[in-house]
């Protein structure tokens, strides 16, 4: 009769299983970074500095802002879409003591990924 190997797999804690699927977050230098080394690795032929390329998205982030604030959308083809959202005056609730209380109008920023992100 044959018996069971043990398993050879480690076992990790819930709380090292959360840590391990909490996506990393992007500054600008680490995308400028990753933008440079993409360009030197795809486009050898195109020498961009690391400070012409932060200017260059720094630009592109006053853009999308300075057009959605002014109510316009951007589109960026396979990206996504920027625009503003205003969602009217409401009437809700106080949740501490229920009371009914006005919500005001508020202007926000909304993005929707393209259908292939």
């Amino acid at each position: 009769m044959a018996m069971k190997k043990p398993s050879t797999k480690a076992k990790t804690s819930p709380k090292a299983a959360k840590q391990a699927k909490e996506p990393a977050i992007i500054g600008h230098e680490k995308l400028v970074s990753l933008i440079s080394e993409r360009l030197t690795g795809t486009q050898p032929d195109i020498q961009v500095s690391k400070k012409n390329l932060s200017a260059i998205l720094k630009a592109t982030e006053e853009i999308i802002l300075d057009t959605v604030e002014k109510g316009d959308k951007v589109r960026l083809l396979k990206f996504g879409t920027f625009e503003k959202k205003c969602t009217p005056e409401r009437m809700g609730h106080n949740p501490s003591n229920g009371s009914p209380m006005k919500i005001p109008a508020k202007k926000k920023f909304q993005f929707r990924s393209h259908v292939e992100f």
